[in-house]
């Protein structure tokens, strides 16, 4: 056992020896690198430099300079040479020459070499040299690369050569050549000399060979310690000997906690921390950083990474208990807080923890484990929301002013608000369990089949409901019923909605009454006036009927009896009983009430109209015109139409004998609208009063003295246009009088 380790020991010195030298081997390369990128900075620089230079002459097309001893006109340039005004002579400097003359003094005063060539040079001085050329065929071959460069065989210089596109101002020269613009031709050798650089590399490698020799006297001197240590080792083996099952116990006991330990937290979705409160340093596990949403190595292991991401409401309650935690307040760390996630939400954290003391008391580190709760909090924040919108909503239903119930869907009673028990007279609890029916009565079955038949199809039915309170008297509601289903679309109860209407409909029952009356007052007043019309009507052919009876009578009491002249007396007596007949019929069928829709020409109302209201407006001096399609057809109560047309004549033509105007006119017109009809009466008496125009149609307003009007006739007109004969009548002023419109629909279809 013994050799064994020594052999070890032996091969170990001798391997890591090697790799020290191995690794100061790779140094003296890398500094030769090192060497060889310095000088090329260098001699890029130094080709940048005289390459800007070059394109500021190129800029101007050349600069021309004084002639001075050296410098001689470029025989290759056209224009290389002028005269300024006072006769001095300028020579053209191009591009090539300045690198040129840039290069003769560099090359004087400095060690470095500057050359500007090509493989085809028009001036021989710039033929190429075997590097120059090599670089050159590089560049043809490679056009991609700019620079190339070599080392001299015996290290003492470095040969750099940047590549060189023919721009225009070179075409100058060189267009005979065959260039074009852009094609690599010539580049830029520069020269530098690499002595002191190489130099002192030797000194580096003579170094390194003494350094490799203490490396090596170093290790034997280590392994000769390492074989002494070795004969202690063994010395003190039996003891160790007598522990090794112990260690080998503690060490098996702890490699399966240590198991537990990583089964624990890889097995779990928390994040694992632990913090060194001595030095600040703390770990954070894989799930800790992914609970975030981040790999492994997008967070560092410092505990600026928690602080920086905790919600700003949440840190100093969180710190607060970490405190508390550290000083022995509690025994345990718990705390829930926000950490912001990679994608910019917030992840809701359950973190605990413990302490840990050191021998004096002192905390010296903590560990502890983040849980995602986001799911559980973002529910509990719902449900509270739930809970107040429930509250809400209950609130708003227990103070709502209409009646609500819920219905199972066995028939029983399982909710009512407090309006529909003030409304039915039942306490909640009288109500709870009971089926609807006690609410109805026994003549409403076949409402409430119709009403079931409906919801139970899961449709809302709507109407209105009698209903019998608990003192067994009545009540109204209007009623909205609708099924309630789950989310496999099963019906689990019904909701229904109860508005009282027993005021309305009690009140809609006074007013029809209340209408009845003033209908019945408005015929009254209309059969008033038609019997003062009649009497108009009636008067002319009664006066003419007994003139010529009283001439018959003189004729036969004077003996001048004339049967030719008596025959025509009898024949007009004859016919102004015609007209009477005619007249009375006329006005007996006004009065017939309508059962049934008529349809008829408006010719033929008009021919009623005014057989029963020309001779009043003749008496009164008043124009009557009528503008009306002969073929234009109606359907609708032919009586009730004729009622009104003849009460808005009547106050036409009360209006005008009010008024002191030459000449009095009444015009109707009826025009056809499609699928309507709209019939304008108008009249030349001024119009009526603005104040009054407002309420002409109110029921009992008139215009007149209280013997001469009841306030009715026009408020009748308008109920029975726009209720009777589902029409609108409308009134205003035009410029010479009032004008009453009416629309109707031709064909007016009423129960």
């Amino acid at each position: 056992m013994k050799n064994k380790i020594i052999v070890i020991s032996l091969m170990v010195t001798l391997i890591v020896s090697s790799l020290i030298i191995f690794i100061l081997s790779n140094h003296i390369k890398d500094n030769k690198a090192l060497v060889k990128d310095i000088v090329n900075k260098e001699a890029l620089a130094y080709f940048n430099n005289i390459l800007s230079t070059r394109h500021w002459n190129a800029r101007y097309n050349g600069v021309y300079v004084k002639q001075e001893e050296g410098i001689t006109p470029n025989e290759y340039l056209k224009d290389n040479q002028t005269y300024t005004k006072d006769g001095q002579l300028l020579i053209k400097i191009d591009p090539s020459s300045m690198i040129r003359e840039i290069s003769e003094i560099s090359n004087k005063t400095n060690k470095n070499y500057l050359k500007i060539t090509s493989l085809n040079p028009l001036n021989p001085n710039n033929n190429v040299d075997e590097f120059e050329k090599r670089a050159l065929l590089f560049f043809e071959k490679n056009t991609e690369e700019r620079f190339f460069s070599e080392i001299s065989e015996d290290f003492s210089r470095y040969n750099f050569m940047g590549s060189l596109k023919v721009t225009k101002s070179c075409l100058e020269c060189h267009i005979e050549q065959g260039y074009k613009e852009g094609d690599i031709r010539g580049g830029i050798h520069i020269s530098i000399p690499t002595n002191t650089y190489f130099e002192k590399l030797s000194e580096i490698e003579t170094e390194h060979n003494y350094l490799v020799i203490g490396i090596l006297f170093t290790a034997l001197i280590i392994f000769i310690l390492f074989l002494w240590f070795i004969n202690k080792f063994f010395y003190i083996q039996e003891t160790i000997k007598r522990n090794y099952k112990y260690i080998s116990n503690l060490k098996k006991r702890n490699d399966e906690l240590l198991s537990r330990y990583e089964y624990a937290v890889d097995g779990t979705t928390d994040g694992l921390w632990d913090w060194n409160l001595k030095t600040n340093e703390i770990y954070f596990s894989k799930n800790w950083k992914k609970m975030l949403g981040y790999e492994d190595d997008e967070i560092e292991n410092d505990i600026s990474e928690w602080e920086k991401r905790i919600h700003p409401d949440d840190k100093e309650q969180a710190i607060k208990d970490i405190q508390n935690n550290n000083n022995k307040v509690t025994e345990y760390y718990q705390n829930i807080h926000r950490l912001k996630h990679k994608n910019g939400t917030w992840v809701w954290i359950l973190d605990r923890g413990r302490t840990h003391f050191d021998k004096d008391g002192n905390a010296k580190r903590m560990v502890g484990f983040h849980s995602n709760i986001t799911e559980i909090k973002n529910l509990e924040i719902s449900l509270a929301d739930t809970k107040q919108e429930l509250t809400q909503l209950k609130i708003v239903i227990e103070n709502a002013p209409i009646g609500i119930m819920i219905v199972n869907t066995k028939a029983n009673i399982t909710y009512v608000n407090p309006s529909f028990c003030e409304a039915s007279g039942y306490t909640k609890l009288e109500l709870i369990g009971l089926n609807p029916k006690i609410l109805r009565f026994d003549e409403d079955d076949d409402l409430y089949a119709e009403l079931w038949k409906t919801i139970k199809n899961k449709k809302t039915w709507g109407g209105v409901i009698r209903n019998k309170k608990k003192n067994y008297s009545d009540y109204w509601s209007t009623v909205t019923i609708l099924p309630i289903l789950n989310q496999e679309g099963n019906i689990i109860s019904y909701l229904s909605l109860w508005r009282e209407i027993t005021k309305e409909v009690y009140l809609q029952k006074m007013l029809n009454e209340k209408e009845e009356l003033m209908l019945s007052q408005s015929k009254n007043a209309a059969m008033g006036e038609m019997i003062s019309m009649i009497a108009h009507q009636l008067r002319q052919p009664i006066t003419t009927i007994s003139m010529n009876a009283n001439n018959i009578i003189a004729d036969i009491e004077l003996e001048m009896f004339n049967a030719e002249e008596t025959k025509k007396i009898a024949l007009n007596i004859s016919e102004q009983t015609q007209f009477l007949s005619k007249t009375i019929d006329d006005f007996r069928n006004f009065f017939k009430e309508d059962k049934n829709i008529d349809e008829f020409k408006f010719k033929i109302l008009f021919d009623e109209l005014s057989s029963i209201i020309l001779a009043s407006l003749k008496n009164n001096d008043i124009e009557f015109n009528v503008v009306c399609d002969k073929d234009i057809i109606i359907k609708t109560f032919k009586r009730e139409l004729l009622q009104v047309l003849l009460n808005i004549i009547k106050n036409a033509k009360e209006a005008l004998t009010e008024e002191s105007i030459e000449k009095k006119v009444i015009n109707v017109e009826v025009e056809d609208l499609d699928t309507k009809i709209k019939i304008t009466i108008s009249d030349n008496a001024g119009g009526i009063k603005q104040e009054n125009l407002d309420r002409i149609f109110d029921a009992y307003f008139t215009t007149k003295d209280e013997y001469n009007g009841t306030g009715l006739g026009l408020y009748m007109s308008k109920m029975i246009i726009e209720k009777h004969l589902s029409g609108s009548l409308e009134v205003r002023n035009n410029n010479q009088g009032a004008e009453f419109t009416i629309i109707l629909y031709k064909s007016c279809e009423i129960e």
